[in-house]
């Protein structure tokens, strides 16, 4: 993994620490309850933190071009 998408891991929202919180929490207590629903809520939790860092991660492909051309040159006049 490319510098870039380590330090996009490293950065964890509020949100984020919630979430994972509440996945840890919850696989815990259906593992010791024996609660169906709570082990699906769990892994729910683990998909979206692994698809987060999948989005987070990935590097965006972006290029810009800017051109200036004075009013008085004769580029300008061409393209009016």
């Amino acid at each position: 993994m490319s510098g870039r998408g380590r330090e996009a891991l490293l950065v964890v929202t509020p949100t984020g620490w919630g979430v994972a919180g509440a996945t840890v929490v919850l696989a815990i207590v259906a593992g010791v309850l024996r609660f169906a629903e709570l082990a699906v809520l769990a892994a729910g939790g683990a998909a979206a933190m692994a698809a987060a860092i999948v989005v987070v991660a990935r590097r965006p492909q972006l290029a810009a071009q800017i051109e200036v051309v004075p009013a008085g040159s004769a580029a300008a006049r061409r393209r009016r």
